[in-house]
Parts: C-alpha cells; sequence; structure tokens
C-alpha cells in the first residue's frame, strides 16, 4: 500500500538475450534483471535474476520477472530504465512523476501510446509500454504505474531461422507453426478516429459514438461537454490494443493477422470524408487495410522465406462491407508492385496450410488469405465473462477447458492471451473519466501467467497437425518468442 507521499511503479521484463540487462532506477534505487541462459536460446525455466547492480537479490524459474519500485517525497521524481548490452547503453528512457499525486511531468518515457516505439539496435529489439494508472484506484485496475520491458534479436527472419530452406523441417507441414498474432492488429493509432473527433459535433458523438460503444456507460456524455480531445481519449482509453505500426508488428514476430474490415457509416463519411476501407475495432475504424496489404507485401519482398496469414473477415457492428474484388484488386496491385521489384508472391489459402512449408516458399504462396465467409473460423473459446477477471484466472479456466479433439472442422486454434477490461464497467468509468488505458492496465501481470501456460501445456493439449495462434494485446517479444519456441519443439521434435 502506497504512503501519502509515494508513488509506486510495477517493473516487468521480458529478456532474451545473454548479453543484456534492463536496468530500472528510482533515485538511488537500482534492479538490474539479466538473463542466465548461456546457449542465448530461452528454454522453459531458465533463469533471471534481480537486485541490486552489485548483488542479485533473488532468481526466478520462467523468463519473466518483476520488482515493485517506488517515488517518494518529491513534485518530480525521476523513474528511469536503461537497456545495456556489455556495458553500452542502447536505450535511456526516464519519466518525472509526482510522489504524491501521482502525475507524470517531463520525460522521455512517452505519455501517449504512440511516442512508445519499439527501437531497432545492434541486431536487438526493445519494446516497452508505460501505463499511467493516475489516482484512480480500484479492485479492478493497478494503482501503480505500470513499466513492462521486452527485449530479443529481431525477429524480422524468424521463420527462415527455425525453417531453414532445405532443411527437414521444411518438409514438414506449414500447420505445425505456432503463430504470433497481435490482437485488433489495426488498431494502432488513432489516426482514423482523429478525423472523426474533430469533425462531428458533441451530440453526434454521444448518439453515434459514445452510446454504441459504451452501453450501459453511454449517458456519461451527458454529464458535460465533450470536445474533440475529450472524445478521443475516451476511444482510446477504451479501445486501443496496439501501440506499434505493422512494420514494427512484423519485425518483431507477428505472422498471423485476423482483419476485420469495413467502410464507414455512411453519414459520418459524407461529414469527414473518409471513404476508404478500414480496420475496425467494433465501431471504431482504425488504419485502411491498403496500408496493411501494402506493408505486408514489402515486408515478404524483403524476407524472402517469411509467411504471413491472413483470415479475412468483417466488422461486426457494421453492414459496410467492402465487396471481395475490392479487396482482391488492392492485394493484386500489391504483388504487382513486388513484381516489379523482382519478387514473384501467389496468393495461398486455407486449405493450403497442410503442404510442406518448402512447397509453399517454392510456389511462391507466402501471403496466405482466406475469407471467413468460405466457411473458415478457428477453435476459439474467447468469453468476456473470463477476461475481464483482472489477474488473468478466468483465461486460464477458458483454456483448460479447451481440447485437441474440438479442433476438428476448424482452420487454426486462437489462444486469446488479452484481458478485456473495457467490458468491466468499473474500469470503463476509469476509462471514460480519466482516460486510462485500460486495455494495457493488466498486460504486465497477466503475460506471465497466460503466456507461461500456452507454453507449458499447448504442444501436448493441441498436438502438432493443426495451426495454432497466439493473440495479445500491444503485441511485444514475449509472445512473440512463446510461438517461435513452441514452433521449434512442433516441427524440430516430432
Amino acid at each position: 500500500m502506497a504512503g501519502w507521499d509515494e508513488k509506486h511503479i510495477h517493473c516487468s521484463v521480458w529478456i532474451n538475450h545473454p548479453e543484456v540487462d534492463v536496468i530500472f532506477q528510482c533515485q538511488k534505487d537500482i534492479r538490474r534483471f539479466h538473463l542466465a541462459d548461456k546457449w542465448n536460446d530461452w528454454r522453459y525455466g531458465v533463469n533471471l535474476f534481480h537486485g541490486d547492480i552489485a548483488t542479485p537479490a533473488s532468481t526466478s524459474t520462467n523468463p519473466w520477472n518483476s520488482t515493485e519500485m517506488k517515488v517518494k517525497g518529491g513534485t518530480a521524481e525521476k523513474f528511469q530504465f536503461r537497456v545495456v548490452r556489455n556495458g553500452k547503453t542502447l536505450v535511456d528512457r526516464w519519466q518525472d512523476i509526482n510522489a504524491y499525486t501521482g502525475n507524470l511531468g517531463a520525460g522521455n518515457m512517452g505519455k501517449d501510446l504512440s511516442a512508445q516505439k519499439v527501437i531497432r539496435v545492434d541486431g536487438l529489439i526493445i519494446q516497452y509500454t508505460f501505463y499511467d494508472a493516475g489516482n484512480y484506484g480500484t479492485t479492478d485496475l493497478p494503482t501503480a504505474h505500470q513499466c513492462y520491458v521486452t527485449v530479443a534479436p529481431d525477429r524480422s527472419s524468424w521463420m527462415t531461422s527455425v525453417v531453414p530452406p532445405g532443411s527437414e523441417a521444411a518438409k514438414k507441414p506449414f500447420h505445425r507453426f505456432v503463430l504470433p498474432m497481435p490482437h485488433n492488429f489495426g488498431f494502432n493509432n488513432m489516426d482514423t478516429c482523429k478525423v472523426i473527433a474533430d469533425t462531428i459535433g458533441p451530440a453526434a458523438f454521444i448518439s453515434e459514438v459514445l452510446t454504441p460503444l459504451l452501453g450501459p456507460l453511454g449517458w456519461v456524455g451527458h454529464l458535460g461537454p465533450i470536445g474533440a480531445a475529450k472524445a478521443l481519449g475516451i476511444m482510446e482509453g477504451t479501445s486501443r490494443t496496439q501501440k506499434d505500426a505493422v512494420p514494427d508488428q512484423l519485425a518483431m514476430g507477428a505472422r498471423f493477422f485476423e482483419m476485420r474490415a469495413s467502410g464507414i457509416e455512411p453519414h459520418i463519411r459524407k461529414l469527414t470524408g473518409l471513404d476508404d476501407i478500414y480496420f475496425h475495432h467494433g465501431i471504431l475504424p482504425g488504419q485502411p487495410i491498403r496500408t496493411f496489404f501494402q506493408d505486408a507485401v514489402d515486408f515478404l519482398c524483403a524476407q524472402p522465406n517469411e509467411i504471413i496469414v491472413v483470415w479475412f473477415t468483417w466488422s461486426q457492428t457494421s453492414e459496410h462491407h467492402p465487396e471481395r474484388d475490392v479487396v482482391m484488386k488492392m492485394i493484386q496491385d500489391c504483388f504487382a508492385d513486388a513484381k516489379s521489384k523482382g519478387v514473384t508472391l501467389e496468393l495461398g489459402t486455407f486449405d493450403e496450410m497442410s503442404k510442406p512449408v518448402e512447397t509453399l516458399r517454392q510456389e511462391n504462396k507466402r501471403f496466405i488469405m482466406s475469407f471467413k465467409d468460405d466457411g473458415y473460423h478457428p477453435y476459439d473459446v474467447y468469453d468476456d465473462k473470463g477476461h475481464i477477471i483482472p489477474d488473468g484466472s478466468g483465461i486460464i479456466t477458458e483454456f483448460e477447458s479447451m481440447t485437441g479433439d474440438k479442433q476438428a472442422g476448424t482452420s487454426m486454434t486462437y489462444l486469446q492471451c488479452q484481458t478485456t477490461l473495457s467490458k468491466n464497467m468499473v474500469a470503463c468509468g476509469a476509462a471514460v473519466t480519466f482516460h486510462n488505458k485500460i486495455l494495457l492496465a493488466q498486460k504486465a501481470n497477466t503475460d506471465p501467467l497466460t503466456l507461461n501456460w500456452v507454453y507449458a501445456n499447448a504442444k501436448e493439449r493441441f498436438g502438432d497437425d493443426h495451426l495454432l495462434v497466439i493473440l495479445n494485446d500491444f503485441f511485444d517479444l514475449g509472445t512473440s518468442d512463446v510461438a517461435n519456441q513452441l514452433t521449434k519443439m512442433r516441427l524440430w521434435d516430432a
């Protein structure tokens, strides 16, 4: 329990490189985390240690670790983390915090999610999130700020490393891969929503956005004036699931994408001029889908042995679905652009995921996509009731209910690791009132629980012969590397 003159910060790490230290510091309190694995290849049960720089204080038996720190007795006390490799500082981020109020002051940590950029340096990727807990304490949201740092080698070519061309593993079916997926990947910035917030009036925002978005909490819009900034803050606080652009998601290892596409509602389109086809998270539009297709194809041009899988579905809350011919034209235009650069790509389908990896590569079918309305769907037992439980225990209960035999007749198995506090009315109230980014709030606490379960149980429970997909919000290197390691087990050991 924090005292009246202190603010706590929960610090979490995932490190997958033996030369890297992540060092947190508050005033004179210094904590260091380091991976203890001389083989430079994470295995279940490696140790991290933490303590001051001179003396390790304790060990853990999983690849995550965490510690609680605090700033005390000042209005601008510095919290800092550094990522160091062999004594060389690669990243240095800091944030002034008011110990009395918890408010954030100056710093380069990034108060805004879009400012918390992925860093690619020295062959590594450093990804971090910082959740501003503010002063809104509930049993469902952490009162401590949350700083979560993940570090691993660049994963742009992880499929090539795990399954090299000409290897024995390349002769095995593609569906043995375990693919990491950024949940709602296309809601990674607020640009499209900002156009809406800047354009439509307060009354239209309440009726067209706030009430459909928040349901029972929609009435709060009538309590006071809602300007563009507050409107955007509510949309982001309740709904934003990613912070990194698709090229960065791909570099971190993402290889499966669920495309929920739709046009903008006609009356809003008329007001805003937003006339493209957009990824949607519920009623809210994210990035244009043509941007994703171009980013994906550009990536495949640069990485000649990687494979991307897309399940194309529609926004569940809109009837303005794009025509299939329009979508296919976008893809073929991107393929033509690749051809002009000397790279041939052909469209593969889910029915071809049983082919050997080397066959898909030889046939240039490295962009695999099928449509939901063709009958393709995942084995997925997601239920809001489990995912609104803040400690992640409801997700584990959900996983435990799944069995391998129920995969029959589906195209892939979904393992959804993200908490969904936007369905939690207490947490949602904080997002509406204070703009807390509630979908980020519990990630640092629940990832070690959910991803450890997936690593320890997925192979035995689901076998090797059905595509597995691991989903997570605010896509990170821990999620990516768990999928990477499970893929090795399914392709190398069987």
